[in-house]
Formats: structure tokens, sequence, C-alpha cells
């Protein structure tokens, strides 16, 4: 895939001077994916609860051998069929989810889950989960959340599970990990899980000693009272956290983004992130300064050209309204006039604002 870049050079009577070239980068498929840990804990589940693989794996297209030697991830499409076929093999779909958010304990979670087990308490822990829980799924899918009452974690916006009842069991497998993590403690309060679900059958939630769940909210989200934060966990091992950290760091480092520069490009091409700089961009992308500034370099361009490019990006969208002036764009876009607008983007594009308005009209 190649980019046409623009490069700031230099300013001079008020006009800024820019120059454009490609470069080219090799795009890299990053769809949804389930890693192999889950796959061996999805089988073993289904073998201690007597689950047939045929039934398992029915309508996925794969054989057995998928379960007996998996490869080190899985679409999350079909990890949801097969959690699916699951599911239905219990007498209500929520005992299925239950028993499966229960079984999902911290050593499913490979390095992730041993870190979180190092960690000295929760206030500790959840912005590790929330910094490394990409390297399980491929994707960024968890933001911080605390207010005066509560700490925790949710899915964010576009953070999508396809099956309700998988998106529910991961809520709760939280949830059941710190009332593990806390079982020494003489605990006041309880946790609360919020789902945008409608509950999935009849069974009792609030059942759940210690748990509230509360259905057809506004959020997909666990939070716990804000003064669990300083709580002990009884495992707590500075050493095996700092082992599991680094390797963690290590899995992040080796997720690219489908297309890096497309995903930077895209966050970029929004006026209210112009002044994004290069370490938020870096907290964005799930990554460290220094490996954002590694991966750019390795394609040859800068995150200043970057944010060059996003500009004129949006330039372009901004010209297809009319009813903007060049003026009102240029205002905008952080140019110190109309004039230095039109220089620039008529050297990155061989037209005027004006002439690019006109041919968008005979298109």
């Amino acid at each position: 895939m190649n980019y046409r870049l623009l490069v700031y050079v230099g300013k001079g009577d008020n006009v800024a001077i820019y120059w454009f070239f490609e470069v080219s980068m090799k795009r890299v498929k990053n769809e949804a994916v389930v890693t192999r840990d889950y796959i061996l804990h999805l089988r073993d589940f289904c073998l201690t609860n007597g689950i047939p693989t045929k039934t398992l794996l029915q309508g996925s297209g794969h054989t057995v051998a998928l379960l007996l030697d998996p490869p080190e991830s899985i679409p999350q499409e079909t990890f949801t069929l097969m959690s699916e076929n699951m599911f239905s093999t219990f007498d209500s779909v929520s005992q299925g989810v239950l028993a499966y958010a229960k079984s999902l304990v911290l050593s499913c979670h490979g390095p992730l889950g041993m870190a979180i087990q190092g960690a000295q308490n929760l206030t500790q822990a959840l912005p590790i989960a929330q910094r490394y829980f990409a390297v399980r799924t491929h994707r960024q899918g968890l933001v911080l959340v605390e207010d005066d009452n509560h700490i925790g974690l949710a899915f964010s916006p576009d953070f999508t599970v396809a099956s309700n009842a998988t998106q529910l069991a991961l809520l709760l497998s939280f949830a059941f990990i710190l009332q593990d993590l806390l079982k020494e403690e003489n605990l006041t309060g309880q946790m609360q899980v919020d789902t945008s679900l409608a509950p999935l059958d009849d069974f009792q939630w609030d059942s759940l000693e210690g748990i509230n769940i509360n259905f057809s909210t506004q959020h997909e989200r666990i939070v716990a009272p804000k003064d669990w934060g300083e709580l002990q966990f009884p495992l707590s091992d500075p050493e095996l956290l700092l082992i599991a950290q680094r390797q963690c760091e290590k899995d992040l480092e080796q997720l690219y983004p489908s297309d890096l520069l497309q995903e930077i490009l895209s966050k970029l091409t929004n006026t209210a992130n112009d002044k994004m700089t290069l370490g938020e961009m870096a907290y964005q992308l799930h990554v460290s300064s220094s490996t954002l500034q590694r991966r750019l370099r390795e394609y040859g361009v800068t995150y200043k050209e970057l944010k060059a490019q996003a500009k004129l990006t949006e330039a372009k969208h901004l010209l297809r309204d009319h009813q903007l002036s060049l003026e009102n764009i240029s205002n905008t876009l952080g140019f110190c006039d109309a004039s230095a607008f039109t220089k620039s983007f008529k050297t990155y594009t061989g037209l005027t604002p004006s002439q690019y308005r006109k041919q968008l009209d005979l298109n």
C-alpha cells in the first residue's frame, strides 16, 4: 500500500512550504482473534463437562485436529461459534455462562494472568489488565473506570463480542477472579456488573454472592468499591510481576495494527486530535513511545509527517462542504491564513482548494 506523505519544510513570508513523497508498506491483516490458551481451555472445559468434541466443532468447518494442536490464534467468529455450541448443551444458557465464567481463572490468561497475580493490589492490577488485554485479543478493548465510589474496567465502545453469552461470561469471569484474589479479606460492599444485554433467560442472577448484575444498562463494565483498591493480594510477587510484564510488553510490541500508518492517520484525521502528541498516540495504540518511534523509522516516516498528511486529508473532507469558506477551513486546520492553506494544498495535490472543489462537482 502506498501513502503520499506531506512534509513541512519551512515557513517564509507567512507561507508554509511543503513537499511530498510516497512510501509503501506491507499490509498486515489484523482480524479479531482468540489466542491458543483460550482454545485449549474451551476444549478442556468441554471434556470436563462431558460435551462431545463433535458438538463443539459443529458448523465450524474444522476437524478435531484444531483441538489437539491449536494454532497460535483463530478468528473470533470461529471461537464464538464453538462457544455457542458449548452453551447450547446446558439446561439454560445462563447456567452455561456461569459455569464457563467460573472456569476462566487467572491461569487461562497466560502472562497477563501472571502479571495480575503478581500485582500488589487492585489499583496496580487494573492498569495492567487495561494495557495488556490487547495481547490476548489482538484488539484494544478495555478502559479504566474510576469515580468517587468505584474503580474497575469497561469494554471500549468499539470492542464487541459477537456472542451475548460469551460477552457476559467474560465480564463475570473478571468478577470471579477478583473475588478469588480477595477471598482472604473481610469485604464490605459488592461488585457491580453492568451490561447492555437483556437477561438471557429466567436464571436468578441475584442469587450470586457479592456480585450485583444490572442488565439493559448503557455500559459493559465491572466495578468494585473504591476502598477495595488498596487491599493486598495474597499472592503478590514483585518479581513475578516484573517478569510477566516484560513478556506482555514483548508480546504487545509484536502486535501490528492491520496497517500501522493507516491506524495513525485514521486517529489523526480529526481536528480534535490535531494536537495529539506522539506519547498520546502511543498510549492509544497500546505501545510505548519508543516502540512507536522505532516502527515509524522502519517505514521511513516520522510522526510529524503523518500529522501533516492527516491535516490535508481532513482538508479534502472539509472542502466537500461548500458552505465552508477557505478562510473557515484554514482556521479550522490551524493554518495562519487562507493563502498558506492554498499554497500547501496545491503543493500536495497539484490543485488549489477551489480547483479541487470544482473537480469534485464534475465527478
